[in-house]
């Protein structure tokens, strides 16, 4: 296929996850990815492809590609995929279909529903899913665990590769945020159960901060407790903290705790108080490699607003690596 003809069946894809979610075409394979994994429920994956479609618009995906060449010749791309949030690779895959490339894709089985539901109905050939172990392929990207992207590292090394290890997003408040703000920062905490390398999980608040507004806006996640894998960690953590005489903040959807450490607990939210935007500065410098996104309000750093967290445009790529130009690169 030639790019232009990649692009329109992009399009048609978008076109159709937005007719299928308005139309309830997609309930039964929303309701089937929730029942193999019980993060997954139907809200947040409508989120996900919701915010896929956002990119399948035809000025967007040739604005996107512009400054990019196409193979000549295709090449097999592995892309091994996370499974903590739903359809998380789909960029990964765009990307190297637009390159001129092909996909072979080995999925976690956290999440193994909706992107062969996708793919296998404009891309059957150009994307092909394993479940065994990967074969013929002459690059790869893959994304993991810390402990998982060293063993990548190691297997992966005669192949030119993207290695994704974990990364955390921070947020950093000045105590004047309005309402609106706040719901949104809510979303950024708490979309996805809080299980994506773009959701918040380190707040640094001003010495004296007040929750009580924060707390109000995360009311609208209270329905997080009728996923009983989410309010089980909840109560779990609630009754840790209280056994072991740990301040916390209860939010009834979300428990903050004061700790300087980047990755929390599912249903925690970690806060540190500051004094002056040079401790945040300090602190973003020395876990740079760590940090995918900083949101909020600080002068001396371009944050993202909040609530945009878990909205990232298409040429947001994970860990600030241009995987488009890497591809360019396989020449």
């Amino acid at each position: 296929m030639t790019r232009e003809e990649i692009i329109d069946k992009f399009c048609s894809m978008g076109d159709w996850i937005n007719c299928s979610l308005e139309n309830g075409e997609f309930n039964a394979v929303l309701q089937t990815a929730f029942a193999k994994n019980p993060w997954f429920c139907p809200t947040f994956s409508r989120k996900a492809l919701e915010g896929i479609a956002l990119w399948l618009k035809k000025d967007s995906l040739e604005t996107f590609v512009k400054p990019y060449s196409f193979a000549a010749e295709a090449k097999k791309v592995a892309v091994i995929a996370a499974g903590n949030i739903p359809a998380v690779a789909f960029h990964d895959i765009m990307c190297v279909l637009l390159s001129g490339n092909e996909v072979v894709c080995k999925l976690s089985h956290k999440d193994d529903v909706l992107l062969p539901f996708l793919f296998g109905k404009y891309f059957p050939q150009e994307v092909v899913f394993e479940s065994e172990k990967l074969k013929s392929f002459q690059a790869v990207i893959a994304t993991g665990s810390d402990n998982t992207a060293l063993l990548f590292e190691n297997y992966f090394a005669k192949y030119p590769h993207i290695i994704r290890h974990s990364r955390s997003s921070v947020a950093i408040l000045s105590g004047k945020e309005t309402a609106l703000q706040l719901q949104g920062l809510a979303e950024d905490m708490l979309l996805y159960a809080g299980l994506g390398c773009r959701n918040t999980s380190l707040l640094f608040v001003p010495k004296g901060y007040d929750f009580t507004l924060l707390a109000q806006a995360c009311q609208n996640f209270l329905w997080l407790r009728d996923l009983n894998k989410y309010r089980n960690n909840l109560d779990y953590h609630r009754a840790i903290f209280t056994m072991n005489n740990v301040h916390f903040e209860d939010l009834e959807s979300v428990l903050l705790t004061e700790n300087t450490e980047l990755n929390s607990a599912v249903s925690v939210v970690n806060y540190s108080f500051y004094t002056s935007e040079a401790e945040i500065e300090d602190f973003l410098s020395e876990n740079r490699e760590k940090i995918q996104i900083v949101s909020g309000n600080c002068s001396s750093t371009a944050c993202e607003s909040f609530g945009k967290a878990q909205e990232p445009q298409i040429d947001d790529f994970a860990d600030g690596l241009d995987t488009m130009k890497w591809l360019d690169g396989l020449r």
